[in-house]
């Protein structure tokens, strides 16, 4: 374990991204443990499903409120970054000016991708299909990440753990070392 790693802050905005039904939230729980455990620090996760029902808003389903939400969730994951936390943000927001917000706001940012095939996050939802509504990986009102720090592709519930320590080495090497 890296001693600086339990004398300094880890600072900065991680942002989980994929589409419904990609894993965002279990993998963002597990990445918020592994932090916790390898270095000694305490992310606050802000996941978008959470965020709504805290709200208390209506699903946003049109390109518009989704916009928004995804606006929301930038300003606030990087007010909490700025004030000197760790945020870890699970969120859909598949549009390229959120996540170009994201690495101009936040001195330390790591985008993580979660590609999934539409069969496989088909098989991941509760009933068993995709609603109508959710976004699916021909609809064109969305960006893909352009210039992720990770993609995950396909990433199946035995490998999460080996993606997380793949993340927890990039941010020893590029947060904590910067940061101390």
């Amino acid at each position: 374990m890296n001693s600086k790693a339990n004398n300094f802050p880890l600072i900065g905005l991680i942002w989980v991204t994929g589409l419904s039904g990609a894993g965002k939230t279990t993998f963002a729980l597990s990445l918020q443990e592994k932090i916790e455990n390898e270095l000694m620090q305490r992310p606050i996760l802000l996941d978008g499903d959470a965020l709504r029902e805290a709200l208390k808003t209506e699903s946003a389903h049109n390109p518009d409120q989704r916009k928004k939400m995804a606006l929301f969730y930038h300003s606030l994951s990087t007010l909490i970054s700025q004030q000197g936390q760790c945020v870890i943000c699970a969120t859909i927001s598949m549009f390229e000016e959120v996540r170009i917000l994201n690495r101009t706001k936040n001195d330390f940012y790591c985008e993580i991708f979660l590609d999934v095939e539409d069969t496989l996050r088909n098989q991941r939802k509760n009933n068993g299909s995709l609603r109508k509504e959710d976004i699916t990986s021909n609809n064109t009102s969305f960006s893909l990440p352009q210039k992720p720090d990770f993609i995950f592709k396909n990433m199946l519930e035995d490998e999460i753990d080996y993606s997380c320590n793949s993340v927890i080495e990039f941010l020893k090497e590029n947060w904590v070392e910067k940061q101390s």
